[in-house]
């Protein structure tokens, strides 16, 4: 029997030892900040424009104590969808005012406009007039 040369094993332990702290280097940033912009799970930007043409009012919300965040956090989350648009809805408009809110909700992104366009939408609107009064937007 013909002794063969020995083979090392380092290069393979070596690489699989760097692929280990390159795992482990690529862990999620949630677990280092709450979300988006500042850090925050909840961040949420309430902007209301009561006519066309008028610059909207701004009030930025970021949950910890704050004015507003209760309110925010109590909505129903079908209210920040869009209505559905094979929906009836009466054809009854209710005002100019249009609400957005853009942000965080507890990790989750939202991007939603309130109008008082017809009855469905008026609907959404008065869901989330409980936080414009609270951030003082009402």
């Amino acid at each position: 029997m013909t002794p063969r040369p020995l083979r090392s094993r380092a290069p393979e332990l070596v690489a699989a030892l760097l692929l280990a702290v390159l795992c482990a280097a690529c862990g999620s940033e949630e677990a280092a900040q709450d979300g988006p912009g500042s850090g925050k799970a909840t961040e949420v930007q309430v902007s209301i424009r009561t006519a066309p043409g008028d610059q909207p009012e701004r009030v930025l919300l970021v949950c910890g104590s704050d004015a507003g965040c209760a309110e925010l956090k109590s909505l129903d989350a079908r209210v920040l969808e869009p209505v559905d648009g094979t929906k009836p809805c009466t054809q009854l408009y209710g005002g100019p005012e249009v609400v957005t809110l853009t942000g965080t909700i507890d990790r989750k992104a939202v991007n939603a406009t309130f109008s008082r366009t017809d009855g469905c939408e008026i609907e959404r609107y008065d869901a989330v007039r409980p936080l414009l009064k609270a951030v003082g937007l009402d």
